[in-house]
């Protein structure tokens, strides 16, 4: 199949290339990647999801010193482990001349482990090292470095944060679902004043950081570049959140997307994490999604972000209820900056969506919402359906999956998205099938004929 294409490769001026799931087959990649290798003008290359094996690296490998342009490598969930790593790293030692433009290295989720990130990290500093032979610290150019779901442990780390340390212009750094551990946090906070004035964009989800991990981490990233910081999933607690409040929030006035979910945070620990909030003129996007942070922890949050220039604000799994409901709606009545709310998971009965509703009404700025998986059931929806999805000027997007509205809610909801207020902005109501029976499904298949992709239905 593969020997076909490269007689009209030949000479060609392709500058991006990308098979996903394409089916490419191990035995056959060797012929595609030498197909490739006549075109000398690639900048990017990009292999995923086609379970290929070593032998994708090993075929790039070969050729790497084909493509003098190349600035964007990419192979991603092809499982190239130790042995496709050895041979990127030996052949980046190699062609260092030709490597010298790539700006970005994604390799998520190959099994590298640490054998295979020690191996590729060597032959990437070799490149620096034999340009300047008296430079202790080689310097690469790389900007983006995706290393996430790899299983790196403590071995592996010290290797990934000598790259780290030797990559000053870096922008964007993925490293989640790897084992930092609280010693790859120490680590990694002793990198980043490497790239720190470059570095915007830091994903450590599910690493195992905890609070002293976190806590050094918050310490070195003050007062840096960073606007985006994904830290989902690290058991950070309610002292992690203290640290972030304190030396992060209070020090890093670029900082304008924080995602903290599923970290054990509690009512104390929102108490904490609002001080940093409130006034924050940095914060656009703060996600504590799956946090037990009860009513009241929400009620705190929800008064901090008031007073800054969140505009979008996810509590989806927050144990809020029918009194965290109330305080919602309270605050989207004059909701400041906020206008995407996630209150989804959060066991809200028909008299908490019935007010969140209402206040969305009064208000009238909220312009997403997502209040599914809670218990609207046919009197919170038939409220939905006529003060949201009927007479709203200004919602664009609402998520009202598996409320438990049953045939008469789904026939409401049937209607009002035909009968919708004529200066309405609405884009996309989302549904599910599974809430109702045949004659609510019927009624939402006819909707849907009507009103064509705006109502977006669920099976599931």
């Amino acid at each position: 199949m593969f020997p076909r294409i490269e007689k009209p490769l030949s000479g060609s001026t392709l500058i991006s290339v990308k098979f996903f799931t394409c089916g490419v087959k191990a035995d056959s990649c060797i012929q595609l990647v030498s197909a490739l290798s006549k075109v000398h003008t690639l900048r990017s290359i990009c292999f995923e999801g086609n379970f290929i094996g070593a032998q994708v690296a090993k075929s790039i490998a070969q050729f790497l010193g084909a493509w003098p342009s190349l600035e964007e490598l990419r192979i991603t969930s092809e499982y190239i482990m130790a042995e496709g790593a050895k041979a990127l790293g030996a052949a980046w030692a190699k062609n260092r001349g030709n490597v010298a433009r790539i700006r970005t290295l994604d390799l998520r989720n190959n099994d590298l482990r640490d054998p295979g990130i020690a191996a590729l990290v060597d032959g990437i500093l070799s490149r620096g090292q034999s340009q300047n032979k008296n430079n202790s610290h080689p310097q690469t150019r790389l900007r983006i470095l995706l290393l996430d779901t790899n299983k790196i442990h403590a071995e592996g780390w010290s290797k990934v944060t000598e790259l780290l340390a030797a990559s000053p212009r870096l922008q964007c750094v993925g490293i989640s679902q790897n084992v930092l551990g609280s010693l790859g946090g120490t680590l990694l906070s002793g990198s980043v004043k490497s790239y720190a004035n470059s570095l915007v964009e830091l994903n450590v989800f599910n690493c195992g950081l905890g609070s002293a991990g976190i806590s050094q981490l918050c310490k070195a990233l003050a007062g840096s570049a960073v606007y985006s910081l994904i830290i989902d999933n690290n058991a950070i607690g309610d002292s992690g959140a203290e640290t972030i409040s304190d030396e992060l929030l209070a020090k890093s006035p670029t900082l304008t997307r924080l995602t903290l979910c599923y970290n054990e945070l509690t009512e104390k620990g929102a108490q904490r994490l609002a001080r940093g909030i409130c006034g924050n003129l940095g914060l656009r996007s703060l996600d504590l999604s799956f946090n037990a942070l009860g009513p009241r922890g929400a009620s705190a949050i929800l008064v901090a972000v008031r007073t800054s220039r969140v505009n979008t604000l996810r509590l989806s799994g927050c144990d809020l209820g029918d009194e965290g409901a109330r305080e919602v709606a309270r605050f989207i009545q004059d909701p400041g900056c906020v206008r995407d709310i996630d209150v989804g998971r959060n066991a809200i009965h028909e008299s908490g969506i019935a007010e969140i509703a209402a206040a969305v009404e009064i208000g009238d700025v909220i312009t997403a919402l997502n209040i599914g998986c809670n218990f609207a059931k046919r009197k919170g929806t038939e409220v939905v359906a006529d003060l949201i999805i009927r007479r709203s000027r200004v919602m664009r997007k609402l998520n009202i999956l598996d409320i438990w509205m049953g045939d008469e809610g789904a026939k409401k909801v049937a209607n009002a998205v035909c009968e919708r207020n004529k200066s309405s902005a609405l884009e996309q109501v989302v549904v599910g099938l599974q809430d109702c029976k045949e004659a609510g499904a019927a009624a939402l298949l006819r909707a849907r004929e009507e009103v064509g992709s705006l109502l977006e239905l669920s099976q599931f």
